[in-house]
């Protein structure tokens, strides 16, 4: 889950896709639950998710594959989400549409989504927030599973020597 700004300006929602080996960034595949001031906004279509990167033109983006990519601290953001055909909203963090446009942005365009800010603003990390939710991969160990496997097989080797 995501979100930034506060008041009636501020975007969140549920991004889906695959959290890096680095455990913060994460290369976007989806999304929903697309809010504007904590209002969800319904999409008459499937939303469309890419690099702003890519979108403009300006290579292959911060994932290096086209894809969009966030990172959960919001240090690179590059993402553009066509909510409908003319309404969505784009982060321009640390990468080459940053560059182009002289700093880090975030856009939104066709209402609802111009509320507030509209077109381009300056991005402001302290308003970035995201987190993890749902279940991890399927062969990712998590710490505590790799203990309560320790602690099963020491139960069974006990067994063993018992029966023995």
């Amino acid at each position: 889950m995501f979100s930034y700004g506060t008041g009636p300006a501020a975007i969140g929602g549920t991004l889906t896709g695959t959290l890096q080996p680095d455990n913060n960034s994460f290369i976007v595949t989806g999304g929903s639950n697309f809010t504007l001031g904590g209002v969800v906004v319904y999409a008459t279509q499937p939303p469309i998710f890419g690099s702003y990167d890519t979108g403009a033109n300006l290579g292959q983006g911060l994932s290096g594959t086209g894809a969009a990519l966030v990172t959960l601290n919001g240090a690179l953001l590059d993402l553009i989400v066509g909510v409908t055909d003319i309404q969505g909203f784009a982060f321009a963090v640390g990468n080459a549409v940053a560059s182009a446009l002289g700093g880090d942005r975030v856009a939104r365009g066709g209402s609802p989504w111009a509320t507030g800010i509209g077109g381009f603003a300056p991005y402001d990390r302290g308003l970035w927030t995201a987190s993890l939710v749902g279940e991890p991969e399927v062969g990712v160990s998590e710490p505590m599973s790799a203990a309560l496997l320790g602690v099963g097989l020491l139960g069974l080797g006990l067994l063993r020597r018992r029966a023995a």
